[in-house]
């Protein structure tokens, strides 16, 4: 009895197990070929993960899947799982987009991570050392590793960069490989492909560039941070670190705490930003952005020119004038007059400028070693005199600076990133620029700065002229007026009766003659006089004009005079 319980029993279990296989193939295949791997983090090799797929890292930080970044294409990317924004942080096929949903990620035979649509297979990874047990796995850090069967990484995202720099990159170059890690910009805020702005670093700094073209610098690294980012200084988040040996160079930073959610993104207009997330406001929070401002671009005014913030413009430094590119963004200033770098007489002279933040050399000689000429000055510690012997004995010298401590400056070459400042702004310094003799004319300032000034004073001397000319003309028209006027007392009746009567003769004469009015006219002084003031012992008699006044002239003359009442009109 006992032993056909026994075999009743085997014959059930025997019964139960091909179910209990069915249901383990069942999900075995749908973890294999269904592709939506959801719950795991890693994809094996002979796996697929489809376009509706996803990758989560184990703690939920980040996801890879095809997204799109705004048309209809798709990409595979990994992106902030954790944030209500989902921002993308990489992109695996930046040059090559699909579309459709028929494209899988998967591991080939040959250990590449591959993502195959149709007959098209764009290969993710690198050549791998090992192709046997390779397996794809993204961690919270947001990196995606290659790993063989002994874990050994293979290939990893971090070492390709998109546009996002997270916590544990490296931003740096290999001398032995000749790898390179830098940012690049989106072309556009929906096509991720390479745009125009890249953000390297060689040798211990790191650059802003437009192709060749510099449009930021961080400084050296100093030991504790980059000498031109001074808020690194007096930061509490990130742990910043730079290691260096002879066969790689890299920036790398950390974070003091796991809690905060960062990132660091160059943006398709070539700014550069810091972000820390604010979880009870579900927004992004700007804790660093470069280039600020205008002044702020490397370079963006040229050589021996000035930057102005407040207007974002640029002008010529005195002595210099525009070159054929438009003044500023980077077209620069020439000198006017060539350096003598003689003696006596012709000795070159210095010209000091307020409220200007300390410029850039750029140094004509670009070397395999430094293939980015922008140097700081040379600095010591030395007395004024000296030093501004030293630039005028040196032709390559260009300008020097002196302070209250001691520390003496001087730049070689042409000045950039000259920044001028307001006169309260407690950072601005005092430079001396190296011009001719010729320029200061005996302490008269260069004729070039009064170029500008040239159509208004002609403006203002046209103006002048022809109110002046108004006014002349008015004088002579009331003198013209005033001549025609005669002394009453001295006028001779008769001469002026024999005189009209010549006017209306008709002869050539009198047409030639200049042309008079038909009655002459008398001052209203010397009448009054010929009146005795109008007294009324010489009046005559009024009528519907006016009175009328006996006068006598000075040749005993008798006139009468009728003086015209208000009510005349």
């Amino acid at each position: 009895m006992a032993d056909y319980d026994i075999s009743k029993r085997n014959m059930a279990t025997m019964r139960k197990f091909p179910c209990i296989s069915l249901l383990l193939f069942s999900c075995f295949y749908m973890q294999v070929y269904n592709g939506t791997v959801a719950a795991t983090d890693t994809l094996f090799q002979g796996q697929i993960m489809t376009a509706s797929g996803l990758l989560t890292s184990s703690g939920n930080a980040f996801e890879l899947g095809f997204f799109s970044t705004g048309s209809t294409n798709l990409y595979l990317v990994i992106r902030m799982r954790n944030v209500a924004t989902k921002d993308i942080v990489w992109i695996a096929n930046r040059d090559l987009p699909f579309t459709g949903s028929s494209m899988i990620l998967t591991i080939n035979d040959d250990g590449y991570l591959v993502i195959v649509s149709g007959r098209t297979s764009y290969r993710v990874s690198d050549d791998p050392s090992s192709s046997q047990n390779v397996s794809a796995t993204l961690l919270d850090s947001g990196n995606l590793v290659l790993r063989d069967g002994s874990m050994d990484i293979l290939w990893q995202s971090f070492d390709y960069p998109s546009n996002t720099f997270l916590p544990g990159m490296k931003l740096g170059y290999n001398n032995k490989t000749g790898k390179v890690w830098s940012l690049t910009s989106w072309l556009d805020e929906e096509d991720p492909n390479n745009g125009d702005f890249e953000v390297r670093m060689v040798s211990n700094e790191v650059f802003l560039m437009r192709g060749t073209e510099i449009l930021w610098s961080s400084g050296p690294w100093n030991g504790h941070g980059f000498d031109l980012m001074p808020e690194m200084r007096l930061n509490y988040i990130f742990n910043y670190s730079l290691y260096s040996d002879e066969n790689e160079t890299y920036f790398s930073y950390s974070l003091y705490h796991p809690e905060p959610i960062t990132r660091f993104s160059l943006d398709v207009d070539g700014r550069m930003r810091e972000f820390a997330w604010l979880e009870n406001n579900q927004q992004w929070n700007l804790l660093w952005s470069q280039p600020k401002q205008f002044c702020s671009i490397l370079n963006s005014c040229g050589s021996f020119s000035r930057c102005f913030e407040d207007t974002q413009s640029c002008k010529c430094l005195r002595g210099f004038y525009p070159s054929e590119n438009q003044q500023g963004h980077n077209g620069g200033c020439i000198r006017s007059i060539p350096l003598t770098c003689g003696n006596g007489d012709n000795k070159d002279r210095f010209l000091g400028i307020d409220d200007v933040t300390y410029p850039l050399s750029a140094m004509q000689q670009i070397n395999a070693s430094n293939p980015f000429p922008y140097l700081g000055p040379q600095i010591s510690i030395s007395d004024e005199n000296s030093y501004k012997e030293a630039c005028l004995n040196n032709c390559n010298c260009s300008a020097y600076a002196y302070n209250t401590t001691g520390h003496c400056a001087i730049w070689y070459g042409d000045l950039l990133n000259l920044q001028q400042l307001s006169s309260n702004y407690p950072t601005g310094h005092r430079i001396f620029v190296k011009l001719a003799a010729s320029e200061f004319n005996n302490g008269k300032a260069n004729w070039l700065e009064w170029i500008p000034a040239i159509p208004v004073v002609l403006l203002v001397l046209l103006t002048a002229s022809f109110f002046i000319f108004r006014w002349r003309k008015s004088l002579k028209n009331k003198g013209e007026m005033e001549d025609t006027r005669q002394d009453i007392l001295l006028f001779d009746l008769e001469m002026s009766i024999t005189s009209g009567s010549n006017d209306f003769s008709g002869s050539e004469n009198s047409r030639k003659r200049r042309k008079e009015p038909a009655f002459p006219l008398f001052s209203f002084a010397s009448i009054s006089i010929a009146t005795e003031n109008f007294s009324l012992e010489n009046k005559l008699g009024e009528g519907g004009f006016g009175p009328v006044y006996k006068g006598k002239l000075l040749n005993g003359q008798e006139i009468a005079v009728k003086r015209l009442s208000k009510r005349s009109g």
